[in-house]
């Protein structure tokens, strides 16, 4: 391949050399150019063909492919407009035209364009699979996977000239039954299992001893299956979506007890061969990589031994849900809140004023429906300034606008010029009687419950102070640019106002209903967990769907943190907030602080009874016991 590309430019330079203003010469010398990867030189031969044929469509396009490839698209747009005002049926550059745009985020102009060249080309492959991806990214999956199954029928080399778009458009049903891990897959499983119920010191113990390399240089070949614990695993995957929880618990734990009959009597290769079957069906199940499943599945071991998430864990599971669209969490949460039932004994009176079932029911309505539910009850008065005269003197870290570091321990200045906002210690916040007389709450409690499914785990207050400043750009630190959360596999968390909130005070803002699946197109989800400018977001979502929570002090609202989410700037004067979170479990979650907080002795006596009652509350893994 390599010979012929050589061997296509030296015949052009030969033409050339006997006829220096040879048009069709030069269009075709800068399409080679750009083929090697050489877009300057590819960008000169297109114009000097440009000056023989000004009207050149072809040498157009090369232009614009020239100066695509150099990502100077403003450019590029001008050279395929051109080409359009004496071709405006040329389906490539009409295909090349909408890549810039959706390159520039013009996505009804991008849609627009490559529609009308896949019209126009219903043949060219190369065009209808850039229509798939502009389909996609604009969250039009399902006709995108259509548009690229169409693109492979013409080409079905596709697949495999372009492995990063096939593995974009796999489908569930594309996925094998079945993946073959390495025996690596039933260890971690093993492991998994064990951990989870072991006390912290055997299973570290257990950790220590096991010895991987080993393992898995001793493991047979043979990777037969029993079919008894497959055939249980598949009935428990149809229990599980027909939603019948409580068959699909029983066939799971079947399963796990006869895997660890395995590992434990010595048939590594049977016990490997059945963790394939099922670590396969997980990932075919979520739509997501096996690697990344495999990588979230052993940083959990990890962290029930040492008490922490590892990195490369976390960006694992960040992985499964920005390439799933969530489908991932909601299948590991709906399996997890099976060992968690919800407990009767929670019951809604408190502060937030959902004590009947209709005032509970319409409260998690509201947040299934939106994300986000401002509750019909408000926090005592006398409760609010009691916890801003603590915040004036709890330690801080002190958050400045022109890009010091964080200060640590700081005192409280709300007239300091240079700072942006302070995020109040959170084991002073823990230590603080009102707080916990608050968390104590059984109205949050009941809310957590009924919208997660399952018994709530409180993991967490934060409270933090946003000032005005004279910088107008927005504070990363201080969450100042649209964001989703993701802490845990599922969470719930509380917001309340502790000072009146108006749209000068740094009101915070949702994107209603984006914490379901279909609601974050792939033009963003593919960006990462990255900070959104508001222009994408404006771009995308309809005005309506943009929620701006003004409130006075006192106000209370639950937000499911999956939707896109920011408090705005401050302009004019000072905002205090206190959040508490709620998880449905600690598994493949972050430490929310960085380390774990203090449960202690001197904590209000209420508090320890309701610690001694639901010891499972607050769990160890975000909080030791003195």
């Amino acid at each position: 391949m390599t010979t012929s590309r050589i061997d296509a430019e030296a015949i052009c330079r030969e033409w050339l050399a006997g006829n220096p203003e040879n048009s069709a010469a030069l269009v075709w010398l800068s399409e080679i150019l750009l083929e090697k990867g050489r877009p300057a030189e590819a960008e000169e031969t297109a114009l000097a063909a440009l000056r023989g044929t000004p009207a050149s469509v072809r040498a157009l396009k090369a232009l614009g492919d020239s100066r695509l490839r150099q990502g100077r698209l403003d450019a590029a747009v001008k050279a395929y407009s051109e080409a359009l005002t004496h071709d405006g049926d040329c389906a490539e550059a009409l295909a090349s035209l909408g890549q810039v745009y959706h390159h520039q985020k013009r996505g009804a102009e991008a849609l627009d364009m490559c529609a009308r060249a896949a019209a126009l080309a219903p043949r060219n492959p190369r065009i209808r699979a850039a229509f798939a991806v502009v389909l996609s990214d604009l969250g039009r999956t399902e006709q995108g996977r259509q548009e690229y199954r169409e693109a492979v029928a013409l080409d079905p080399d596709l697949p495999t000239a372009a492995p990063a778009l096939a593995a974009r458009f796999r489908s569930e049903k594309d996925a094998p039954e079945e993946s073959a891990t390495t025996p690596l897959s039933a260890l971690l499983v093993y492991i998994l299992l064990k951990l989870s119920t072991l006390p912290k010191a055997e299973a570290a113990a257990l950790c220590e001893r096991l010895s991987l390399h080993d393992a898995l240089a001793s493991l047979p070949h043979d990777r037969t299956v029993a079919a008894v614990p497959t055939q249980r695993f598949q009935e428990g995957v149809r229990d599980l979506l027909s939603g019948d929880g409580t068959a699909a618990l029983a066939a799971f734990r079947d399963v796990a007890e006869a895997f660890v009959g395995m590992m434990e009597s010595g048939r590594v290769a049977e016990a490997s061969g059945l963790a394939d079957i099922v670590m396969g069906r997980l990932a075919s199940l979520g739509r997501s990589d096996l690697g990344h499943v495999a990588g979230a599945l052993a940083g959990a071991v990890i962290a029930l031994s040492r008490g922490e998430l590892a990195e490369f864990a976390h960006l694992a599971r960040l992985r499964l849900y920005t390439h799933t669209d969530g489908l991932f969490n909601e299948l590991v949460s709906a399996v997890l809140s099976l060992t968690a039932p919800p407990d009767p004994a929670i019951r809604p009176d408190g502060v937030l004023g959902v004590s009947t079932p209709e005032q509970l029911g319409a409260a998690v309505d509201g947040l299934r429906a939106d994300g986000y539910r401002v509750m019909p009850g408000r926090l005592p008065a006398g409760l609010v300034e009691k916890l801003v005269d603590f915040s004036l003197t709890c330690p801080a870290d002190a958050i400045f606008e022109d890009g010091r570091p964080v200060l640590r321990g700081a005192r409280i200045n709300l007239n300091d010029p240079d700072a942006v906002g302070y995020n109040l210690d959170s084991q002073a916040v823990l230590d603080c009687p009102d707080v916990q007389h608050l968390m104590l709450d059984p109205s949050f409690w009941a809310v957590a419950q009924e919208y997660l499914g399952c018994k709530p785990l409180c993991v967490g207050a934060v409270m933090r102070w946003s000032l005005p400043s004279q910088n107008r750009k927005p504070s990363d630190a201080l969450a100042q640019y649209y964001h989703w959360d993701a802490g845990w596999v599922r969470w719930l968390n509380f917001f309340m106002y502790l000072t009146d909130v108006d749209m000068g005070t740094g009101p915070h803002v949702y994107v209603r209903g984006t914490h379901r699946r279909g609601a974050k197109p792939h033009e963003l989800r593919k960006r990462f967990y990255a900070r959104i400018p508001d222009r994408d977001i404006a771009r995308l979502y309809p005005g309506q769907d943009i929620v701006t929570v003004t409130a006075p002090a006192g106000t209370v609202f639950a937000g499911d943190t999956r939707c896109w989410h920011k408090g705005l700037q401050p302009v004019h004067g000072r905002r205090l907030t206190l959040q508490f979170s709620f998880a449905s479990t600690v598994l493949m979650s972050n430490q929310f602080f960085g380390h774990k907080l203090m449960l202690r002795r001197t904590h209000a006596p209420e508090f320890r009874d309701f610690l001694s009652r639901n010891p499972d509350a607050f769990p160890g893994y975000y909080y030791d016991r003195e």
